[in-house]
Parts: C-alpha cells; structure tokens; sequence
C-alpha cells in the first residue's frame, strides 16, 4: 500500500431542497387550504397550543360581528397536523370590539389563556377581557372581566416583571401617551400603573435591553416617529433609558412607526429592535448597546409593501441569522426580510408573498412540523387566515471538515438535491491554496475543489462555504506515512516529522500504532536515534543492566543512554525495557537528552500543575517542559505524571523537544549553526541564527558546553549571532546542545555540536 500520496480522494454530500417539478419557487408558498376563514374584521391573531396536542393553533381577534355591533368575538382554529385548520366550534362572544389579542398562562393553571383588548372610539377608557382556556380549545371570559383600562390600548406585552412567577400585561395606551402595566397575582387578576412615553404609543414588546435580567419595555410612538425604552427594575417600575426617546430611522419622513421586533440582529450579543414604519413603507433598524440606548443600524432602512402593520423576527430560511417578516395592509402580502447577521436584510426569493386582501398581523410557527417556522396573517378586508407554508432550502455538508496530508488533493463534493424546492448553490473561498469548480449549481451536482501541496512548513486552515455552510479545510504541512494516522489527528504532523527524520519505522510496514503506550526500550531507541541518528554511536559491550543482555530488542540504545547519563535505569541494576513510560520519567529523558544530562537547567519554582507539587518526582524537569512550551500538561491545570506515555503523543514530545519542531509560533529557540562538527583542537567562528530570538550584546551568553571552550560572542542582530570557539583535545561523547541565554530567555539547538 502506498501512503505517500500525491493526490486524495474525498466525498461530500450536500443535501437541498427541491421541487419535484424543477420549477424555481419563493421561500414562502400558501399552504393547501388556505386561506381559511375567520371572523367578521379580524384583526389580530396569536397562536399557542390550545388543546393540548402539540399543534400550534390559532386565536383570531375580531373586531365586530357579523351585524357589526355589539361587539366582537374570537375565532379558534385548531391545527389538524399537516398544516391546514379547522374551527374549533362557534365564534367566541366580547363584549367590546377587540384591537389585539395575546396568549399566556394567566391563572396559572397550565393551560393557556387570552387577553384581548379594544381601542375604542374616544378618549374614554378602553377594556381589557381574559378569556381562560380549558385545555381542550374552548375558552370563558374570566370573572369580573371585561374591566377598564386607559384610553387606546392598542397592543399588548405579556411578561413576568416583577419575578414572582405570574404573568403580567403591558398595554400601549394611544391615546394616553402611555404604557399601562398590569401585575398579575397568578388568578387572572391584576393591578395597575402606568408610565409615560412618546406621542402616539401604538405599539409595545419586552425584553431585556441592558442585560440585568430584568424584564424592560420598548414602544413604538405612531406619532412621534421614535421609540421609547422603559428600563425594568425587577419589582414592576419603569424608568426612561438614557437618551430615550429614540428616532425610529436614520432616514427622513414621517414614520409613523406601528409595530416592533427585538432580537439581536447584528449577532453582538445585545438585543436589537426591527420598526415597521408605515408611512414610509419601510423597516429601519435600531441597534442595542447592551446597556439600554439604541441608534440607528449603519445599513437600512429596507423597503416594505404598503402600509406595514405589523412585524416579527425568526430564523426563517435555516442560515442561523435572525430574518424579519412583515403583514403589507394594502399591498396583500407579507415581505420577508433576510438577515446576514451583520443588521443589513434583503428581500427573500419569491418575497412579497400573496395574501388574502387587508393582512394586519403576521406571526410564525411551525405549523406542519417540519422544523421550519411557517407564517399565518390575519386579513380583514377578506375575513380569512392566510398560512404560508415554509419552503426554505434545507442544507447540510458531510463531512462537516476536511482534514488533508501536506499533498496536492483533488476533492469530489456530491451534492444532493431532497426537499420540495429548487436550491441554487454556491460555493466560495478565500484561500488561495484552494481551487474550485463551477463554484455554482442547481439541485443536484458535483463540486470539485483542488488543493495545492502544502510546501509552508506548517500546517494551514481555510474555509470552504457552500450554499451558506462552513465547510473547514485543515491541510497538514506532511504527506501521510502511516496508515494509522489520519491527517485529522492532532498528533499526525510530528508522527510524520518522526519517520522523515529516521527516528522511527513505526510498529508495523503501514503503521505506527499511535495509541500503544511507549515502552522504555522503545522510548531509548528514539532518544538515541533522536540525538545521533539512525547511524547510531560506538557501543559499550558490556551490558549496564541485568534485564538488557546484549542482543535484546533496544539493547544498543539503551547502553548508550545509560553511557549518556541520561537514566541509571529502574533501581536494583534493571532498567525494565518492557514497563511503560510515565509522562513524569518522559519529561526527566527529555530535558537530559535535550541540554545535556551535565546541563544545570534551571526551572520555574512555583508549579505549573496543580497535581506536580514541587516535592513530586520529576517536578524541575516537568516544570522545564512546560517553560519550553513542549508540554501543555493533560488539562489546562494537570499534567498526569503516573500516566503512560502514548507513541502518537511521544511524536509530539520528541519532535518539540529533540529538534525544535511544532514549537508555538514565538517560542525562542535555535535554527541552525553554520557548522556542527569541530575537529580536535581547532578554533572556529560559528555563526547562529536564532528564531524569535532577542539576542543583545553584553547580555547574551553562550552557556558552557562540554569539550569545547567558549572564547567570545558577537551579537550582530536580535537572531543572529557568531561565537568564537575552541575544540578541546579529546572528541566529545555525543552531540553537545547549543544553548544561548539572554535574561530570562533561553534558545536552545539540541545534539547539535560534536568535537571529531
């Protein structure tokens, strides 16, 4: 089997949506059925699931009768599970003409309920009703209802503002230029109080607005064409935000703002508001601080049908952004708004979508439990409910990341086409390193994405998005050598550095066996190959250790370890070649083979690791490894120091460690020296390089290194340096370290420089 491979096969799958006829749809299309009928004027609508069935089902308020006097009434339509509904028996009697309707749990029972309330004609006081369900889709005004209000409440907020587990109402009063709020007791009672806002107050919505977990209030002011914010105490009190009120738009005209949206449209973690404006037709955008102020979105405002009445905030076409849709009073139609996540929108495809004449309110749930979020409006002029079914182009990518070797790849993107509606994709990049195909296409297809090899040195990230989705390409900086080691593994680079560099064959022809612990016969041969190559070093005939007779696996390496004075084995003359390696013995191995087992290293005294105390064994030599940025420990507080030592995370250790690679970008360490064999009693200047190194004359010192003589260094830049030296009369035992500290910094080449 070949591993090193120039080019690589991969498959993705990207699943759509698409019209069994092939005919290009909008995102919303009216659902069979629809409209259904409502009332006489209708002219609000909520939803909530009245009879207990999990089926979201409708409320429609209507304002009259159908002799238009004494009052109005309340249509319910029940869903019946595949979208469509059905009235659930006779039109509702009450007793004034309603303006808008709400859901809540008002008597806490856990069945939903209703509060409706009228507009009346005059200044005189307006009404309130509850109507209490009874779980199965009926409901009865509650007792004592209905009962007065201020003059002109025209739209209601349902929370809980003073955190006593009832549910309150906060009703925009008109013609009082106030918000009334009610405090609910929990038994469909309430008491009121009230609090100013701008002229004309026509709509209101809660939520929380500086973050303090307090329910607060934003109104819509028809007639002063801003907003007002009530920030919520906790206790039921409102009080003016900070600058408050605020224009509803950066743009000029009068608004005549009508109805309000919060969510966090521009994805800073703070709420925003979406204004349906109808005197200009449009939505303008205000963004939230997070401390209660708002001011108008960079972008915007977007254009509407005519005489928007009435908004809402979703996720409507499944790209994780927050959309808007809006009820078009005299256009007969809803227009959807995409957002980008950013606070700029643009229409939908299809968008405006037909509904019956007179919509004055939208809402959205999932009404066929696709898992998309649907649309309904009421329509006044055609006493209907109009529902638009969601047709929004579901798309997923397998696999979700790519992970690739340092090769030239060719990879194939299969791209499936499922769903009722016709899908156009397309894919883009920003990585230079990565070509696309057509980078467009419609239903099902085929993507190609091509990568150049990986010549950096290191491994590189970039992004892949197709139809919206975020596809990461991770491409190594090595070809893979192991079959046991795939290019997504953390390890997979310095498991490949190992076998470029001959330290290791792996465990088998094909594999390397990352997860097998490292013995310590095994752990002494890559320490030695590590420090003199493959080629090895003269061997002590003679075994150092009863355990290891000559001819036994590693014996070679182990004797000059033990020759090194790099271990004095496991006690009792035994080194144990077959035990495993503890991640405490691995980090004193290292840090001797890499300065030197004569090297005085020294090492932070307070512990890194909250299990290495500074009496553990091994702590100086696990503290040096942690300075030097080879080891981050197991967790980001541990370092596991009884646990074995994997062969995939030794790779890693040796690789940092014994030849300075994979270390994090700005680690100072030792490239190369212009020479690193010195013949016996010579002198020669050697010139440094350093890496993220900050060399300074009179500071940088040379630390001794064994059988040679440091005679002067010439600091000539903050990474490069020449050293004056002299070999002595004897050749040296092994590859002596190069080490270079300045303060408190230290540079270090392992097994680098050798007297011959």
């Amino acid at each position: 089997m070949s591993l090193n491979r120039h080019t690589a096969k991969l498959s993705l799958a990207l699943l759509l949506t698409t019209a069994a006829n092939g005919q290009t749809v909008g995102l919303f299309a009216a659902v069979p059925g629809s409209p259904f009928p409502a009332g006489t004027s209708p002219i609000a609508i909520a939803t909530g699931d009245f009879n207990g069935d999990g089926k979201p089902d409708l409320a429609i308020a209507n304002e009259y009768t159908n002799d238009f006097r004494g009052g109005g009434s309340i249509t319910i339509l029940l869903n019946h599970g595949s979208g469509g509904f059905q009235t659930a028996g006779s039109p509702i009697g009450v007793a004034f003409s309603p303006e808008t309707i709400v859901t809540g749990d008002f008597n806490n029972d856990g069945i939903l309920d209703l509060a409706l309330s009228d507009n009346g004609l005059t200044s005189d006081a307006g009404q309130l009703s509850i109507f209490l369900g009874d779980g199965k889709g009926g409901f009865l005004q509650a007792p004592g209802f209905p009962f007065a209000v201020g003059p002109g409440p025209f739209s209601i907020a349902v929370a809980d503002f003073n955190h006593d587990g009832n549910q309150d109402l906060a009703i925009a009063l008109n013609r009082a230029n106030q918000v009334q709020v009610l405090m609910g007791n929990g038994q469909a009672s309430f008491i009121a109080s009230t609090f100013p806002t701008g002229a004309g107050p026509r709509a209101v919505i809660a939520g929380d607005f500086n973050g303090d977990g307090n329910p607060d209030l934003a109104v819509a002011n028809f007639a002063g064409n801003n907003v007002t914010v009530l920030l919520g105490d906790g206790t039921g009190n409102f009080a003016a935000a900070p600058g408050s009120p605020f224009e509803a738009s950066n743009a000029p005209g009068n608004l005549s703002p009508i109805a309000l949206a919060s969510g966090d449209f521009n994805e800073d973690g703070h709420l925003d508001l979406a204004i349906a404006n109808s005197g200009v037709n449009n939505v303008s955008i205000l963004l939230g601080d997070g401390t209660g102020a708002f001011s108008a979105a960079p972008s915007g405002p977007f254009a509407t049908g005519g005489f928007p009445t009435w908004i809402v905030a979703g996720d409507m076409n499944g790209d994780g952004h927050l959309d808007l849709a809006v009820a078009n009073a005299t256009s007969n139609s809803v227009t959807v708004l995409v957002g980008s996540g950013t606070g700029f929108f643009s229409a939908a495809t299809g968008s405006p979508f037909a509904v019956g004449a007179g919509p004055q309110s939208v809402l959205e749930a999932d009404f066929n439990a696709d898992g998309r979020p649907d649309l309904a409006t009421v329509n006044y002029t055609s006493l209907t409910v109009s529902e638009l079914t969601n047709q929004a182009c579901t798309m997923s990518v397998q696999p979700a990341s790519l992970a690739l070797d340092g090769a030239m790849a060719d990879t194939s993107l299969s791209i499936i086409a499922a769903n009722p509606s016709t899908c156009n994709w397309t894919a883009l990049t920003s990585a230079s390193w990565i070509t696309l195909g057509t980078s467009t296409g419609i239903n099902s297809g085929y993507e190609t994405v091509s990568l150049t090899q990986n010549t950096t040195g290191a491994q590189r990230t970039g992004t892949i998005q197709i139809a919206g989705i975020n596809v990461t390409v991770t491409q190594d900086a090595t070809l893979q050598q192991f079959a046991d080691v795939l290019p997504s593994e953390y390890y997979f680079d310095a498991v490949d550095l190992l076998k470029q560099s001959n330290v290791t064959d792996g465990c088998s022809s094909d594999d390397y066996c990352p997860t097998a612990p490292v013995t310590r016969a095994q752990m002494a041969v890559f320490l030695i190959t590590s420090i003199y190559g493959p080629a090895g070093a003269p061997v002590p005939p003679t075994p150092f250790f009863n355990d290891v007779p000559p001819g036994s696996f590693g014996f070679d390496q182990i004797q000059q370890l033990f020759n090194l004075g790099i271990t004095t084995g496991c006690g009792g003359g035994n080194f144990c070649p077959n035990d495993s390696v503890t991640r405490a013995q691995m980090a004193v191995l290292i840090v001797r083979a890499r300065y030197g087992s004569s090297a005085q290293v020294p090492y932070p005294p307070t512990p890194y690791f909250t299990d290495v105390p500074s009496n553990a064994f091994g702590f100086s030599f696990i503290q040096r490894m942690r300075q030097d940025n080879i080891t981050s420990g197991c967790s980001p507080t541990t370092f596991c120091p009884a646990d074995p030592v994997l062969r995939g995370d030794m790779a890693i250790f040796l690789e940092r460690g014994m030849f300075n690679n994979q270390l994090p970008v700005g680690e100072a360490y030792i490239g190369s020296l212009s020479t690193r064999t010195l013949t016996v009693g010579s002198n020669a200047d050697i010139t440094v390089t350093g890496i993220s190194t900050n060399f300074v004359q009179g500071t940088t010192v040379v630390n001794p290194i064994p059988g040679i003589e440091v005679n002067s260094v010439t600091v000539t830049s903050p990474t490069s340096l020449t050293v004056n030296v002299t070999a002595g009369s004897m050749p040296t035992n092994q590859p002596e370290a190069f080490w270079v500290t300045t303060g408190s910094e230290d540079a270090v080449l392992p097994a680098a420089l050798s007297v011959q």
